[in-house]
């Protein structure tokens, strides 16, 4: 397999969906977790089609970063 084919998957925060970044219309929250399509645009995102990029970021409160440290 030529290297510029492959894509790693990964999972949607809310839903745990799987994802391919590369691929999917899928809103990055951080350089390694994402929102799922369908889970961003429930959270508020809109993105425009057109543009092939998110003109409203959706609302990510509430959703577990694993870089912050656990109290």
């Amino acid at each position: 397999m030529n290297e510029s084919e492959w894509t790693e998957n990964t999972t949607c925060l809310a839903c745990g969906a799987q994802v391919s970044p590369d691929v999917d219309r899928a809103f990055a929250c951080s350089p390694d977790t994402y929102l799922c399509f369908e889970c961003a645009e429930a959270r508020g995102g809109v993105y425009d089609s057109d543009e092939d990029r998110w003109v409203v970021a959706p609302d990510t409160s509430g959703l577990e970063d694993e870089r912050r440290p656990h109290a």
